[in-house]
């Protein structure tokens, strides 16, 4: 999973993605990313507390990777 995360983090900083966010809510938007993306079911609320996050914060950094959900995926593959 963290394997993924630091991918993702990397495609975010090389393409572009999430300029507009804190380096910690780019980490922690892609870790909940890879989680949800692995099926694995986490409370949403006490993740971002973990995280000392808004919710909020966290839904709009994610939906924010989700539009590009086709090219990630792609990329995590290779």
């Amino acid at each position: 999973v963290l394997d993924d995360v630091k991918v993702l983090i990397e495609i975010c900083e090389d393409n572009d993605v999430l300029l507009d966010h804190t380096p910690l809510s780019v980490w922690v938007c892609c870790f909940y990313y890879i989680l949800q993306r692995r099926d694995i079911d986490i409370d949403l609320k006490i993740f971002s507390d973990l995280y000392d996050l808004s919710v909020v914060t966290v839904v709009k950094t994610y939906n924010k990777l989700r539009v590009y959900d086709k090219q990630i995926n792609k990329m995590l593959k290779s």
